[in-house]
């Protein structure tokens, strides 16, 4: 017996219906996925982590209390719907061969500018030259 199987990766715009419950915080991919078209998952993530990090030390200290840990999911909530909806049309629209939305030229710039020199300089560090 195999103790992993496989599916194909299919692409999701989702994010989940509450953030938080008592003590209990959802943060990057247990609180959302996004497809890779706007590259707001890893940031959406850090953003998500980060929120509650710091409310939970100042609960710590002495310098804030339970309204502030209950404000992450009033913050990160609205966020994640908006980058599940902004994502997933967006995702919609490259696979459907239409525009990806009003600003065509940021798309453009991203997917002909920032990511082959990302990955230019992703490469050179990874395998630099003697």
């Amino acid at each position: 017996m195999s103790g992993s199987t496989t599916s194909p990766w299919t692409a999701a715009a989702q994010s989940a219906a509450r953030y938080a419950q008592g003590p209990v915080f959802l943060a990057g991919d247990a609180a959302h996925r996004f497809p890779p078209a706007g590259a707001t998952g890893v940031s959406a993530a850090i953003r998500d982590v980060h929120n509650p990090a710091w409310k939970i030390a100042a609960v710590v200290h002495g310098h804030g209390g339970q309204n502030l840990l209950d404000s992450y999911a009033a913050e990160r909530e609205p966020v994640g719907r908006r980058n599940a909806d902004e994502t997933g049309t967006a995702w919609t629209r490259i696979f459907s061969g239409m525009a990806p939305g009003p600003d065509a030229h940021s798309w453009h710039l991203i997917f002909d500018c920032v990511l082959p020199t990302s990955m230019t300089r992703a490469l050179a560090f990874l395998h630099p030259s003697n």
